[in-house]
């Protein structure tokens, strides 16, 4: 590797670290860490789909209703979603999600948002027109 590709490799792998540090710490901040990689998609199935039945829930997620269940109550129990009575229909119950389980759900875009703040704040207009400019290049030569 020249010395040209080596500085490159080390801005692209301070990148990296950047948003590992980040995720990290949102991580810590939501709970996110107390719950597995599958139950935060389904928190953010929830979150992209909301208000669900269980039986809904269950399609999606290709899941059997007793397993929902259980899933669904530990996730009322932990207080990352409640349910609701539907207002037209007394016997049907919807699922949704709570602020607490909004942020376990959004915590990878909320980390890397605030990546994008910290740009903005230590960027000026013109060095973050460069930057978009130069990373849309790079998009299109790898996409």
């Amino acid at each position: 590797m020249n010395e040209r590709e080596n500085e490159l490799y080390n801005i692209y792998q301070k990148l990296i670290e950047l948003d590992e540090k980040s995720l990290d710490y949102e991580a810590k901040n939501c709970e996110r860490n107390k719950l597995t990689d599958c139950q935060c998609r389904y928190l953010r199935l929830i979150d992209d789909n909301e208000p669900l039945t269980s039986g809904q829930f269950a399609k999606l997620t290709c899941v059997s209703r007793p397993t929902v269940t259980q899933l669904l109550n530990r996730f009322i129990k932990d207080g990352y979603i409640e349910k609701e009575c539907s207002k037209s229909d007394k016997r049907v119950w919807y699922i949704k999600i709570t602020e607490k389980g909004r942020k376990i759900a959004r915590y990878e875009q909320n980390a890397r948002y605030k990546i994008v703040q910290l740009m903005e704040t230590n960027l000026d207009d013109n060095e973050i027109n460069q930057l978009i400019q130069l990373m849309e290049k790079l998009l299109k030569i790898g996409g």
